[in-house]
């Protein structure tokens, strides 16, 4: 994406309190962009429609899902630990 590319598509973000978008102190040019506590819930909350229809749609496969998700936890313990 080009630089106005990006500009036009961080300022309804920026208006809607998403994204915080500030001057970069090392470098004049360049901005800073990072999500506001608003953008991380909204960033959290996107994921959670998608997740449910992959599990509704596995569940309803017959695939052993509690398992999985069991396994998936640790496994992550593991290698958390590792």
């Amino acid at each position: 994406m080009s630089d106005p590319a990006i500009s036009r598509a961080l300022r309804p973000l920026e208006a809607a309190g998403l994204v915080q978008v500030r001057p970069d102190p090392e470098h004049g040019r360049r901005r800073l962009v990072a999500l506001t506590e608003a953008g991380h819930a909204a960033f959290h909350d996107s994921g959670k429609p998608l997740y449910e229809q992959l599990r509704q749609g596995l569940l309803e496969a017959g695939f052993p899902y509690e398992r999985y998700l069991r396994d998936t936890v640790l496994l992550a313990e593991i290698l958390e630990d590792s």
